[in-house]
């Protein structure tokens, strides 16, 4: 149930949640892109390519999206 994965990959961000979190996605300057509330499993949001910071439960994740 606490699983969080958190990658990017080739124009999208992965999720693998083990519960429903809300997940945000923000630009290196603050910036918020994308919110959601997010359901438990394997998720791919396409996004632009860039550095992003993901916020999930009060942690921040970095990630690369090529």
């Amino acid at each position: 149930a606490e699983t969080i994965e958190v990658r990017g990959g080739e124009g999208c961000l992965f999720l693998r949640l083990g519960m429903r979190r809300e997940v945000g996605v923000y630009t290196f300057t603050g910036s918020l892109l994308r919110f959601a509330e997010v359901a438990p499993g394997d998720s791919r949001w396409a996004l632009p390519t860039g550095n992003y910071i993901v916020r999930i439960d009060g942690k921040s994740y970095k990630v690369a999206v090529r």
